[in-house]
Parts: C-alpha cells; structure tokens; sequence
C-alpha cells in the first residue's frame, strides 16, 4: 500500500485523492493497451525510481503475486524470470537489472497477462 501511496499523484496537501486513485485504476480498463499497464506495474516495483529492475524489486514482484512459495522457490523464480528476460532483451545489462523496456517486451509475451491486468470497474456498481 505505501509503494502504491509513493507513485500516486498527489494534491497540493501531499494527499491522494479519490480523482487520482480512479484514474491510476484505470489504467487497467479493458480498452487501455497492455503496454500502458505493464508499464504502471514497472513504476510500481521500481523502487529507486532508476528505470529498472533488479532482482530485488523483481523478487518483491514474485511474493506479492504468489505469497504461498517458499523462499527457495521464489528465489529459483527470480532468477529464472531475470535469466530470461535478459536472455530475450536486443540490449542486455550484464548487471542482472531489467530495463522497462526488456520488462514490458517481455510481459507481452506472457499467455494471458492482459487478462490478468484487466479490471471491470463497473461490473460492481450495480
């Protein structure tokens, strides 16, 4: 909740407001393409605001996701998921750190991901 805080507008007074929340949750409307909501999840694990992604924040990814792994499995998970984005990356960092764009390619390729990424927002209204 505090990283989500952190990347949100805010008003003069440092507060989110309910304006800018909707608008952040409409980033994941159906009509929004995925590279638009793949790239709002980069800010939001993107910790140091350094356009990119070490293990670490992709880590942090993992266990939001899948909080029932064990830590060896996450940890197997980080760098499998880093190995292969790097590998599929025109411009690898030799860093083990993710660029936006490397992340963004490569949750495009992932079978249902904009699924995954999409909100009804009025299906609840009624």
């Amino acid at each position: 909740v505090a990283r989500l805080y952190n990347v949100l507008p805010k008003n003069g007074h440092g507060c989110v407001t309910f304006d800018s929340f909707i608008r952040a949750a409409a980033v994941f409307r159906a009509e929004n393409p995925l590279e638009e909501k793949l790239d709002f999840i980069f800010d939001l694990f993107d910790y140091n605001m350094d356009d990119t992604l070490d293990p670490g924040e992709i880590k942090e990814m993992i266990q939001l996701a899948r909080p029932d792994l064990p830590e060896t499995e996450v940890n197997e998970l980080v760098t499998s998921t880093v190995t292969d984005i790097l590998s599929k990356s025109s411009n690898p960092r030799k860093d083990g750190r993710v660029k936006r764009q490397d992340f963004v390619e490569y949750g495009r390729q992932l079978p249902g991901i904009d699924k995954l990424l999409t909100l009804n927002l009025t299906q609840n209204l009624a």
